[in-house]
């Protein structure tokens, strides 16, 4: 089994280690392609102004990755090169199915999803077939999760869902934070002394996605994740992988375990822990 080190040094470059300080940039700003290496943080300002450019992301599977802006570049090297998300691929590794779904609940700009595919074209993934369903509640990640999606996938096979998840009918207030469009959600607590667009979205009932095939089931949805597990318990038993970020301010999350405990789903590896703010992955054994 490859261990993180080595699936983080074959995401960009073919043979050529990728350290965590070292930067490799393949980025589109209006007719011009400029390829810029930045190494060891010896020229900070240059990092800067490089994150605030929009610029396009080539991965070496063929992948494009559109950034529109700096917390979009920080998000995309966070996924793509941290533990939160790529200590999980060794173990996801030893899901040999035929075919399976991604379930991304909160799927922001859509990476998450852009790097299971980006290793499975790598043939670091065994998955032959893989739908994905993506789903994104706030505007203003949506339009760039559409762009990335289907310029990516011109089969078609995705789907790309804007609501909310949670529960399974209704509607209700949605938080929406220009500054960290990444933790935009339901609560308002997760802001302080910041200015919010507030809109009224609805919820999405996401049953037939979760039990249609077995899926890999992704839940990064900003403290909603406890009213999820409540909703759809009876739901998950098509679930062959969680992986969920707790947001522990919010909600019990022993209650949440013991949820996922009851139907067969249990905890494998945590990956990031931020005191309130914790990743982890659940598997059926």
């Amino acid at each position: 089994m490859p261990t993180f080190e080595q699936i983080v040094y074959q995401i960009i470059l073919p043979g050529k280690r990728l350290e965590l300080f070292e930067k490799a940039y393949i980025f589109k700003y209006s007719e011009l392609i400029i390829v810029t290496i930045m190494v060891k943080f010896k020229r900070p300002f240059l990092t800067k102004i490089i994150e605030r450019i929009p610029q396009t992301v080539c991965l070496r599977s063929g992948i494009f990755v559109r950034l529109r802006h700096k917390r979009d570049n920080r998000k995309f090297w966070h996924i793509f090169t941290s533990q939160e998300y790529m200590s999980f691929i060794p173990d996801l590794m030893t899901l040999k199915l035929p075919s399976i779904s991604i379930v991304d609940c909160g799927a922001g700009i859509g990476l998450f999803s852009l790097l299971i595919e980006h290793l499975r074209r790598i043939d670091n993934l065994p998955w032959e077939k893989v739908f994905y369903i993506l789903i994104e509640p706030s505007p203003y990640n949506f339009i760039t999760l559409k762009d990335n999606i289907m310029r990516n996938f011109p089969d078609g096979s995705y789907r790309l869902v804007d609501g909310m998840v949670g529960l399974d009918r209704g509607v209700s207030e949605f938080y929406e934070s220009k500054k960290r469009p990444f933790s935009s959600g339901l609560f308002k607590n997760n802001f302080e002394k910041e200015k919010l667009r507030v809109i009224r979205l609805p919820f999405i009932d996401i049953t037939e996605f979760l039990q249609a095939n077995p899926c890999i089931l992704k839940l990064d949805i900003e403290g909603a994740e406890f009213i999820f597990l409540e909703t759809y318990r009876e739901a998950l038993s098509n679930v062959a992988a969680l992986i969920i970020e707790w947001h522990s301010e919010i909600g019990d999350v022993s209650k949440g375990e013991s949820i996922l405990s009851d139907i067969g789903l249990k905890k494998v590896k945590r990956s990031w822990d931020e005191s309130k703010w914790f990743t982890d992955l659940y598997m059926k054994i």
